[in-house]
C-alpha cells in the first residue's frame, strides 16, 4: 500500500483522499492525503466509494479518480490520461478487461450503487456512450494473496 501511496502522491490533482475502514491506518498515510473514516466499512466496497464521493461533493469537485491501495505499480501518466479525458467516465483496459484508475464525473455519482460489493457494478456499469477506455500494454498486479506478492516481483 505504501508504494501505491507514494506513487499517487506525485499525481497533480486538487486533493488526495484516503478512505480507511476497519483498521486505523493513519500512521501509514502520507501527510499530503486527507483521511476519511468509513464507519460503514462492513457494508463493502460501495460504502467506501460513496464515503469518498460524499466528501468530494461537499468540496465541490467535478470528478473523482479512484485507485486502490492493493494495485501496483501505479503509472502517473495513466492517471493523468484517465483524469484528463473529456468523457464522464474513463478507465484503462487490457485485453477487454477493465482496470483502475477510474474517473467518474460528478453528474454520475448519484447512479453509483450504495449497497454493492460488486466492483463491476460500482465502476463499470455505465452506458458505453459516456465511457472512454484507454488500452494499456500491461496490467497492474492486484495483491490479495501471497502468490500475488510474488507476481509483483516480476512487475517491479
Amino acid at each position: 500500500m505504501s508504494l501505491v501511496l507514494q506513487e499517487i502522491s506525485q499525481f497533480n490533482c486538487a486533493e488526495l483522499i484516503f478512505v480507511q475502514g476497519a483498521y486505523d491506518l493513519t500512521d501509514l498515510i502520507p501527510e499530503d492525503f486527507t483521511i476519511i473514516n468509513n464507519d460503514r466499512w462492513e457494508l463493502g466496497l460501495s460504502s467506501s466509494v460513496n464515503c469518498a464521493l460524499d466528501y468530494c461533493q461537499k468540496q465541490g469537485f467535478d470528478q473523482a479518480v479512484f485507485v486502490f491501495g492493493n494495485e501496483v505499480p501505479i503509472n502517473k501518466e495513466l492517471l493523468e490520461a484517465v483524469s484528463l479525458t473529456s468523457s464522464p467516465v474513463a478507465y484503462p483496459t487490457y485485453k477487454n478487461m477493465s482496470f483502475r484508475p477510474v474517473k467518474i464525473q460528478s453528474s454520475l455519482w448519484p447512479t453509483i450503487p450504495i449497497d454493492s460489493d460488486n466492483e463491476v457494478k460500482i465502476f463499470h456499469g455505465f452506458d458505453s456512450n459516456v465511457v472512454t477506455t484507454i488500452e494499456i500494454l500491461k496490467p497492474h498486479v492486484i495483491i490479495k494473496t501471497l502468490s500475488d506478492l510474488k507476481k509483483l516481483e516480476t512487475h517491479l
